[in-house]
């Protein structure tokens, strides 16, 4: 339980799901898929903040 209570959107049933972007993507698969691309790319995967 978050320690601000129970003040929290009903689509968050655990912490597998409580992180999301704001497109409403599950920032966990987000960052799994470019760190796979990136390998299978042999590129660079930058993190950058907006």
């Amino acid at each position: 339980r978050p320690p601000w209570g129970d003040n929290i959107s009903d689509e968050i049933t655990d912490l597998s799901n409580y992180f999301v972007t704001s497109d409403g993507e599950d920032f966990i698969n987000l960052l799994k898929n470019a760190l796979e691309k990136g390998l299978k790319t042999k590129s660079e995967v930058l993190i950058d903040s907006i």
